[in-house]
């Protein structure tokens, strides 16, 4: 029994504490979402209430200006808290693996954080930079391993469903004003890159929780190390 419950525990490792902060965040962005989807469905009833001709109170119309703001600027700190939370975790990650004595690594830890940053390069960079940290914190795998590997699938649909929500934010932005009609499809447009940013943000606490898991799995000895991992000196955090 006691054989069993140690097997678990090298199978499932408790998550590092910067881990469990991303997921958190993440989950409260998650919230603060589908809120921002409600928000947008009572903006769209009123204005489907004017587009048909019914009365629409100035109190009515206000109360939905100020539950769209609150709801956008809470959703505006809860994601740049989950941005703050996501870039020191990427960041210790990759420092982890250094320690951990991964070799042939591509991005450095300042650089795969860096590359969120420079326009154009950051539609695929960070993309690349995840990709290489899921491959290479693989206990069983060597970087050498990535380009023929398919098991950052996860990582793949998290990164297109980012990418999407991003596009329709854009193209939500460009009609802030309008007749009726332009506005419902601008609001049916942010809905949609609300449903694909949970997308994102359920695969994004996966992706996080699979690489901190692996990672772990390396520190405290419970999977076979790689050959281009020496074993550690002691637990790393």
């Amino acid at each position: 029994m006691e054989q069993n419950r140690t097997n678990v525990s090298r199978d499932r490792p408790a998550m590092s504490w910067r881990a469990k902060a991303v997921v958190a965040l993440l989950v409260v962005q998650l919230v603060v979402t589908l809120a921002s989807i409600l928000a947008t469905g009572a903006e769209i009833g009123l204005l489907q209430r004017v587009q048909r001709g019914e009365a629409v109170t100035s109190a009515e119309a206000e109360a939905s200006d100020d539950r769209a703001a609150t709801v956008a600027v809470v959703w505006l700190v809860s994601w740049l808290v989950a941005g703050i939370a996501w870039l020191t975790w990427q960041y210790r990650a990759y420092h982890r693996l250094r320690q951990l004595g991964t070799q042939g690594l591509k991005f450095t830890p300042g650089w795969g954080v860096g590359w969120w940053f420079i326009p154009f390069v950051n539609l695929w960079k960070p993309y690349q930079a995840i990709k290489e940290l899921w491959v290479a914190s693989d206990p069983a795998k060597g970087t050498s391993d990535a380009q023929g590997s398919k098991e950052w699938t996860t990582v793949r649909w998290w990164w297109g469903a980012f990418l999407v929500s991003g596009i329709l934010a854009w193209g939500s932005l460009q009609v802030m004003r309008g007749t009726i009609a332009e506005l419902i499809s601008r609001d049916y447009g942010l809905i949609a890159r609300d449903l694909a940013w949970i997308i994102a943000g359920i695969l994004a606490i996966a992706v996080v929780r699979e690489i901190d898991r692996r990672q772990s799995l390396i520190s405290v000895g419970g999977a076979p190390k790689r050959p281009d991992i020496p074993a550690p000196p002691g637990n790393i955090g």
